[in-house]
């Protein structure tokens, strides 16, 4: 299995109480690449890791070199470990509790586990990664956050499960990236298609495309068509992140309600 850990001490206090406490695990990552059932669940229980290999040994989404671990965490009753256990038998994996697991958070108590699911094959594609996350997160009601190209996983409290000689994960294709359609001159305000063509500053970037995505919805263009507009314009373009696009997202369907209200939807 292949895969990095950080070999900074860590503190299952610290990552309960302090905000951001992955800040501390940006750098020094080290490569793992070993079969030892036993090392990989001593290195699980033990060190903060994640299933990418970063270039640099730098955690950040451009540094993403390759992937071989599928990754989804269960943090709501949703999806019980129970269940997990039975759904997965038959395929390679790990299963381990998270630090939550049964207790109370957020007036909730349930299952908080992970499963860790070898592909058939190394993904060194960023987008391919995010695509095969996206469809087993949907899939089964698991946490989104693993999605992200920098993703790392505090230590499991225990592994409850292993399989060595299941089947391994397949790999989706990701869907080709759609082309961007023109926009429409007509309808669209000049001081619209300037946003589209030039790099906002972060702290105006909300504000300009909410207003920029109620231009373009009051032109008509789809709702599809304005977040594509928005995600490959200069401001967002190179640093496509699964919580940007989310953003972006979040963004144009509250411009997208706003229009309706207006509108007397």
């Amino acid at each position: 299995m292949y895969f990095s850990i950080n070999p900074k001490p860590y503190s299952a206090d610290l990552a309960r109480t302090e905000p951001n406490y992955a800040r501390h695990f940006t750098y020094g990552w080290e490569p793992i690449n070993t079969n030892s059932m036993s090392y990989i669940k001593r290195l699980l229980t033990t060190f903060v890791w994640s299933p990418i290999i970063f270039s640099g040994n730098h955690r950040k989404t451009e540094y993403f070199v390759s992937s071989r671990l599928l990754v989804l965490d269960f943090d709501s009753p949703g999806y019980s470990l129970a269940q997990c256990l039975r759904e997965w038998c038959d395929t390679c994996h790990f299963i381990g509790t998270t630090k939550n697991h049964q207790r109370d958070k957020d007036g909730v108590t349930c299952d908080r586990f992970r499963l860790i699911a070898p592909f058939a094959i190394t993904i060194t594609d960023a987008r391919t990664l995010w695509h095969n996350h996206d469809v087993l997160i949907k899939r089964y009601d698991a946490d989104p956050a693993p999605k992200d190209q920098a993703r790392l996983f505090f230590p499991c409290q225990e592994i409850v499960s292993v399989c060595a000689d299941g089947d391994l994960q397949p790999v989706l294709d990701a869907p080709a990236p759609r082309a961007q359609r023109p926009l429409p001159p007509g309808g669209v305000p000049m001081w619209t298609l300037q946003q589209l063509r030039v790099a906002v500053a972060p702290g105006k970037r909300n504000s300009t495309f909410y207003r920029v995505a109620k231009d373009l919805a009051r032109a008509g263009i789809s709702e599809e068509d304005i977040i594509r507009s928005i995600s490959t314009s200069p401001t967002y373009a190179r640093n496509l992140t699964p919580s940007v696009v989310r953003e972006i997202e979040s963004t144009t369907r509250s411009a997208l309600k706003s229009i309706e209200i207006e509108r007397g939807k």
